[in-house]
């Protein structure tokens, strides 16, 4: 593949409002980045669609409750009610820091998971408590929550609706209810084909991990389920079908600082693999594609720093993405079907991507083996 600059200008200014926090969560954020977001839903979108907003008496959840309304969503309100057919289950209770803003959803998804499965429905979980360590488990438990619903095609996704005034206390940073709810109501009626387990703000999928800091792995993240039923009394963690594959990128010291400018980071850089999917984080870039649209892969390496170096790269020639942290070895996956990476709106799509991963052999032989073919 060849290689070229992958960051629009628009990519660049939201990633340093993204860096600063301020600047991205404040009202800030919404006054500049709506003038390159995917547009609008359009009126109607969501006519004859069925849509559960848990926790309307929280002025956020009443926003979202009310935008949904006004796009001719039928939109319910009591968990309690009986429901055949669900097209989406926002979670809006949001609390000031609590056990009941992870245990409350949790047994509401496990209730209402047949309805959901019925209408390939998404779950939205709102990170908007104001203790960050339970949304940083609101948005954990939104990624279990995919990948236990992939099979029953259910999206689940999480949504920070950066800094909203649900107090009534005014405040010149802090974002109108309105504001707060305007990317959870534009992804439950757009859908976007970004994947499940994403998580959200401002129409774009972001990082859950910024700096040192770096998620939890897959045993942290069995421990976190198991203990979440156990409390709520559904089902534990089903270890028979956990095979997910995680691979680290390879840091050259030289490639170091330039990726740290756009926010890529050996606890924001990771490949998860397993027989249903191929997810890659690379800082704010996210790659999701199902393993059956995995065509072919190879070995490859010697690549310029100069065209590599730093964020994302697009190929210039056949638009494969490049996600690169060192010059010497990766591999280089094509796809049946073009998937979207680099852009936060998808239209531009990719039919390959090449990853520097730290073990491109060990990388290889997972891709063999989820494909059931011999090296």
């Amino acid at each position: 593949m060849g290689y070229g600059p992958g960051m629009h200008p628009t990519t660049a200014i939201d990633t340093i409002l993204d860096r600063s926090v301020v600047l991205g969560y404040s009202r800030i954020g919404p006054a500049l980045r709506r003038h390159w977001w995917p547009p609008d839903p359009p009126p109607g979108s969501m006519a004859g669609r069925r849509v559960l907003v848990a926790g309307v008496a929280s002025p956020l959840g009443a926003a979202i409750a009310a935008g949904l309304s006004r796009l001719g969503a039928d939109v319910a309100t009591d968990p309690a009610e009986p429901m055949d057919r669900l097209d989406a289950l926002i979670h809006a209770s949001g609390g000031q820091g609590d056990a009941a803003a992870i245990l409350e959803p949790h047994r509401l998804t496990d209730r209402l998971r047949e309805p959901l499965a019925r209408a390939g429905g998404i779950v939205t979980f709102v990170c908007s408590t104001t203790d960050a360590r339970y949304a940083r488990m609101q948005a954990t438990l939104a990624q279990l929550w995919a990948d236990r619903l992939r099979d029953d095609g259910v999206e689940v996704v999480s949504v920070h609706p950066g800094w909203v005034d649900g107090d009534g206390v005014a405040a010149p940073l802090m974002r109108s209810a309105r504001q707060g709810a305007d990317t959870v109501v534009w992804l439950v009626a757009t859908r976007p084909a970004a994947g499940s387990g994403q998580f959200w703000h401002d129409r774009r999928p972001r990082s859950t991990a910024y700096g040192l800091t770096r998620p939890p792995d897959a045993d942290q993240r069995r421990q976190f389920w198991d203990h979440v039923a156990q409390a709520t009394g559904t089902a534990p963690w089903d270890t028979t079908a956990d095979t997910v594959r995680e691979f680290d990128f390879a840091f050259e010291p030289s490639y170091r600082l330039p990726a740290l400018l756009f926010g890529v980071t050996p606890a924001t850089a990771q490949v998860w693999l397993d027989a249903d999917e191929l997810h890659v984080r690379f800082g704010p870039w996210r790659l999701r594609t199902p393993r059956a649209n995995i065509a072919d892969w190879t070995e490859t390496g010697d690549f310029s720093f100069v065209k590599t170096a730093g964020p994302a790269h697009l190929s210039l020639a056949d638009h494969g993405v490049t996600f690169a942290t060192n010059s010497e070895r990766a591999v280089c996956v094509s796809f049946h079907r073009p998937v979207p990476a680099i852009e936060p709106t998808g239209r531009l799509r990719h039919p390959g991507a090449t990853i520097t991963v730290a073990d491109p052999q060990a990388f290889v032989a997972a891709l063999e083996s989820t494909s059931g073919r011999a090296g």
